[in-house]
């Protein structure tokens, strides 16, 4: 656990995580913007036409693969062209932070089935979460963010209807693989490493990271088991200090969902893991064991390990 790739950028490691945060919010607008036109480009109708067709899902579903997209192109340009950008105009090498030395591939296999037996635990969370009652001055709050939610949900759910084998893989890469790859990249491989950096404090960067992940996709009341998930992938790549870890770790645990929302579409799958509640009890607890002791065991490993430092 002592090869941790650390970068030295010329600004100081705070001013390094906000410029990366509106490098990112620039990237993610100007590239679903640009995915957007050029859709419209090639759309055969008018511009209000197609924006109609976004606002009624349920009557355009056609209209989803224009959302899918923007997607990709806001996802490409938040969090895959920014950081690079960013590494740019710090002297800064991309492909360290990705393959700063090699892991045993068993190592991946592990990090993916701690993200899978997680579920359960972390079901108990997004549970408490969505159940938490704000303060009465908050009550205005809690009536817009459960409102903003509702409808992000609404719009997610028209836009993980998978009608056929095609619509699972272009799902797969645009809200599994593309995330995985830019979210890891900007706050494991970047804002972790400059908090750590700054603080010192690798546990203190590793929630901050993860508290600025959960943030970032505003959903209030799903704040909870993201920001969990976070620090697992965080003390992944801490301890593995190799990028591609929490990557794929990350990648596992969206992969998973969207196939389990896809057989449980087609009433091949018994629970929905967006209602935490249809999870049993039992499930809790044994994934609450079985996480655990995976962690502890990755843990321990890399406490030994002795890695390859070379290129992947």
């Amino acid at each position: 656990m002592d090869n941790q790739f650390n970068s030295q950028s010329k600004l100081p490691p705070a001013a390094s995580v906000i410029f990366i945060l509106l490098l990112a919010a620039l990237g993610f607008i100007a590239g679903g913007a640009a995915a957007y036109y050029l859709y419209l480009a090639f759309y055969p109708g008018t511009e209000p036409e197609l924006n109609n067709a976004i606002n009624n899902l349920k009557d355009h579903p056609e209209a989803k693969n224009v959302l899918f997209f923007a997607q990709a192109g806001a996802t490409i340009g938040g969090l895959v062209l920014a950081p690079i950008v960013f590494l740019k105009t710090q002297d800064q090498p991309v492909l360290p932070y990705f393959s700063h030395n090699r892991i045993p591939l068993s190592m991946f296999v592990i990090a993916g089935c701690t993200v899978i037996v997680s579920f359960g635990l972390n079901s108990l969370f997004l549970k408490m979460n969505q159940e938490m009652v704000l303060p009465e001055f908050l009550k205005a709050f809690e009536e817009w963010a459960r409102a903003l939610e509702e409808k992000a949900a609404e719009q997610t759910q028209a836009l993980t209807r998978m009608d056929s084998l095609a619509d699972l893989m272009i799902t797969l890469v645009v809200i599994a693989m593309l995330p995985a790859i830019g979210e890891e990249f900007v706050f494991r491989g970047l804002i972790q490493n400059e908090l750590h950096l700054g603080s010192r404090n690798i546990h203190l960067s590793i929630w901050v990271a993860a508290i600025f992940f959960s943030a970032i996709h505003f959903q209030f009341f799903g704040f909870l088991p993201r920001m969990m998930l976070g620090a697992l992938f965080g003390y992944l790549y801490y301890w593995s200090a190799n990028l591609w870890v929490p990557i794929f770790a990350h990648f596992v645990n969206n992969a998973i969902q969207i196939l389990a929302l896809y057989y449980y579409q087609r009433g091949s799958f018994e629970f929905d893991l967006d209602k935490p509640e249809s999870i049993p009890g039992s499930m809790v607890v044994i994934s609450t064991v079985l996480t655990g002791g995976l962690l502890f065991y990755i843990y321990r490993y890399f406490k030994t390990y002795k890695p390859d430092t070379q290129p992947l």
